[in-house]
């Protein structure tokens, strides 16, 4: 059964969820972390992103690096996403 992991882009967090898939379509989950950037505080007030926020969004991409949750022998299929 294949390892999936999304990545959720959000205004106010970003959201990593592994699973495992079933063969009927469901889904197993596996591992989430859930990191507080507040990446649409600034934008939102000031609208622009500062300085510090790119640097958590940035350091929380490493984490999940750095974690290896996202290395291709662990997940077959990755995905990002986020709404505008």
């Amino acid at each position: 059964m294949p390892t999936i992991a999304a990545i959720d882009v959000g205004s106010n967090a970003i959201r990593l969820a592994i699973a495992n898939a079933n063969t009927d379509g469901g889904y197993q989950m596996v591992y989430s972390v859930r990191e507080p950037v507040r990446l649409g505080q600034d934008v939102f007030t000031k609208g622009t992103i500062s300085a510090n926020t790119i640097d958590r969004t940035v350091q929380t991409f490493v984490d999940f690096k750095v974690l290896k949750l996202l290395e291709p022998a662990r997940c077959e299929k990755q995905r990002i996403a986020t709404a505008y």
